[in-house]
């Protein structure tokens, strides 16, 4: 199931991602197309058509980390997770 979201989530477009080819180096940038015969990955040097057959796997980006002290609140729940937050209201 997991597969199967990570597929759909890669064929909408713009997102970015890490495509390691069979040989070569890894290529980082935006997925712009996935057919059934090549990738396009939306690199800074221009786009990069890769074919399928070629390609070992496709992954999403790393997120970098979001800083600790952006958060403005930090609110811990019972069961001990914490979440964390630009503000806070209490009506």
């Amino acid at each position: 199931m997991q597969s199967l979201l990570v597929v759909v989530a890669l064929t909408l477009g713009g997102v970015p991602v890490e495509v390691k080819p069979l040989s070569g180096p890894s290529i980082t940038g935006e997925l712009q197309d996935v057919t059934a015969q090549a990738v396009v990955v939306q690199t800074a040097a221009g786009p990069q058509t890769l074919d399928m057959a070629g390609l070992w796997e496709i992954t999403p980006a790393k997120a970098e980390k979001p800083a600790r002290d952006a958060a403005a609140v930090w609110l811990e729940l019972v069961d001990g997770s914490q979440l964390q937050a630009a503000q806070f209201t209490v009506t």
